[in-house]
C-alpha cells in the first residue's frame, strides 16, 4: 500500500516537465541571444575607435552567453529527472 501512496500521475508529470522544459528553453534563447549580440559586437569593434576597449568586452559577453546557453542545455535535459524529484519531495 505504502508503494501507492508515492506514484506520481502521469498528467503531473508531464505537465510538470513541459514547465521545466520552457523556463530551459528561456534560458536557452537568453544565452543565444547574448552570444550572437556579443559576436555582432565583437565584429563591429573592428571597424571602431574604440578598439582595444570593446573587443574584451565582447568577448567576456561571448562566454557569459556561452555559460547561459550551457545551464539552459543542461536544465533541458535533466527537465525529467527534476520533475520526478520536485514531485516526489512535496508527495513525501
Amino acid at each position: 500500500m505504502a508503494v501507492q501512496d508515492n506514484v506520481i500521475p502521469e498528467w503531473r508529470l508531464n505537465r510538470t516537465i513541459d514547465e521545466l522544459r520552457d523556463r530551459a528553453k528561456r534560458t536557452m534563447i537568453l544565452g543565444a541571444m547574448t552570444v550572437g549580440a556579443g559576436a555582432v559586437a565583437s565584429i563591429l569593434t573592428y571597424a571602431s575607435s574604440v578598439r582595444d576597449l570593446a573587443l574584451p568586452v565582447a568577448i567576456v559577453v561571448v562566454l557569459a552567453g556561452g555559460v547561459v546557453l550551457m545551464v539552459g542545455t543542461r536544465r533541458w535535459v535533466t527537465a525529467h529527472d527534476r520533475a520526478v524529484q520536485e514531485l516526489s519531495a512535496s508527495a513525501a
